[in-house]
């Protein structure tokens, strides 16, 4: 089933915020696994576009899940996440258990369970959406989600999307940003694989650029894909508090705007806002 457009417009074309943001914090537990994920929801909310709100607007919108990197806190991509939003989708971020700065005690080898923790957050943010008082807008169609994902939050992304044995098929569109393949068992990529965005800084000093680039050239032909370049940057100050590019968050809505939704103006518009000589350049294979 193809998800139309939220509150039935298509996306901004010059890139501005349709909606306001607001944010709500929940504690979700899975109780058959024995995790609590400390969760922030983003979601579009009533008042002037890109600042914030309170009140959900009205209209269903799509789901978007991010995995933050390893002792990172889910509270720091807020600048990139605040953009998508803003663009018209709902967007949670948990903490997970063990590898988060909020929550976390540094067990690492816990990254194998993160990708159950993304698909029961599915679950548990859509039926929080139904609840009164209404708390967050409806999610406009749980079978079709998106996903967001940083260094190993990237890594969690890329086992949740295209990992043949851990892939949820919720997932129609994925973005790694900082991540490429690792810590999971298994074979990638099934002939039916989302499209994907991989972003990736070419000064990382912690996980070297190369990892999106063999990333990008694991994709089998048929499935859209993209390389966005971050020429010099770290591995964090891309993506992460006040340093967050405004560039990645545009070119992020115009993949998902473009590859979730389908819009052939996004698609379009998607080559332009990534070429920014010296900045960010995008490769690109169908």
């Amino acid at each position: 089933m193809t998800t139309t457009p939220p509150a039935a417009d298509a996306a901004a074309g010059d890139g501005t915020p349709r909606f306001a943001v607001g944010t709500v914090l929940r504690d979700f537990t899975d109780t058959s696994r024995q995790r609590v994920l400390h969760t922030i929801v983003h979601f579009p909310a009533k008042g002037r576009p890109g600042q914030a709100g309170t009140e959900p607007v009205g209209g269903a919108f799509p789901l978007v899940l991010m995995a933050h990197g390893f002792r990172l806190p889910a509270a720091g991509y807020e600048r990139i996440l605040d953009r998508v939003t803003a663009a018209g989708y709902i967007v949670a971020a948990p903490a997970f258990p063990h590898t988060s700065a909020e929550r976390g005690d540094g067990n690492r080898s816990d990254i194998v369970n993160q990708p159950a923790d993304l698909s029961f957050l599915v679950d548990a943010v859509t039926s929080m959406a139904k609840q009164q008082p209404q708390l967050l807008p409806p999610v406009a169609d749980p079978a079709r989600v998106a996903a967001l994902g940083h260094s190993d939050g990237g890594l969690t992304v890329s086992a949740w999307a295209y990992n043949n044995s851990l892939r949820d098929r919720r997932v129609a569109a994925a973005v790694v940003m900082a991540g490429g393949i690792g810590m999971f068992p298994g074979t990638y990529f099934a002939p039916d694989s989302p499209p994907l965005l991989a972003i990736h800084a070419t000064a990382d000093q912690t996980n070297p650029y190369s990892a999106s680039v063999s990333l990008f050239n694991a994709v089998p032909p048929g499935i859209p894909h993209f390389l966005l370049t971050i020429d010099g940057g770290s591995h964090l100050g891309p993506y992460m508090n006040d340093t967050a590019m405004p560039e990645v968050g545009q070119v992020i809505v115009d993949f998902l705007d473009g590859y979730f939704f389908k819009d052939a103006g996004a698609r379009q518009r998607l080559p332009a806002d990534a070429d920014h000589p010296g900045i960010t350049t995008l490769r690109s294979k169908a």
